[in-house]
C-alpha cells in the first residue's frame, strides 16, 4: 500500500477508530525507538522546524540522549551538542541520508 492510499484511508475512519490508529502507531514508534542500538544515525524535529541529525547515545528514563553537530536551527554548530529528546521522535536514517549528513 502507498502513503495516499493508507492517508485516503485513514480520512474514511470514524474518530474513535482514528484516535485509535493513532495510538497504535505511537505505540510502534515508542518501540521502534527502544530498539535502537548506540551508534545509530537518527534524526529528530524541533520547534522551529528545522531536522536535526545526530548519533544515538543511549535511552535514560524518559528521553533519549543524541549526539549532533547541530544547534537549535538546524546549522551546524561549533561543538558537537548533546540533545534529549522524546523516544517517539527519533526517526532512523537510511544508508543514503547519512551520506548527506556529518556526525561527531
Amino acid at each position: 500500500m502507498t502513503f495516499n492510499e493508507v492517508f485516503e484511508g485513514f480520512k474514511s475512519l470514524n474518530s474513535a477508530d482514528k484516535r485509535r490508529l493513532l495510538e497504535s502507531g505511537n505505540a510502534i514508534m515508542k518501540t521502534e525507538a527502544f530498539n535502537l542500538r548506540y551508534g545509530a544515525k537518527v534524526q529528530f524535529k524541533v520547534r522551529g522546524g528545522g531536522f536535526i541529525a545526530g548519533t544515538f547515545m543511549g535511552l535514560k528514563r524518559k528521553n533519549a540522549e543524541v549526539m549532533s553537530l547541530y544547534g537549535k536551527y538546524g546549522m551546524k554548530a561549533q561543538f558537537p551538542m548533546r540533545w534529549r529528546v522524546s523516544p517517539e521522535l527519533l526517526i532512523p536514517l537510511t544508508a543514503d541520508q547519512v551520506k548527506l549528513h556529518e556526525f561527531p
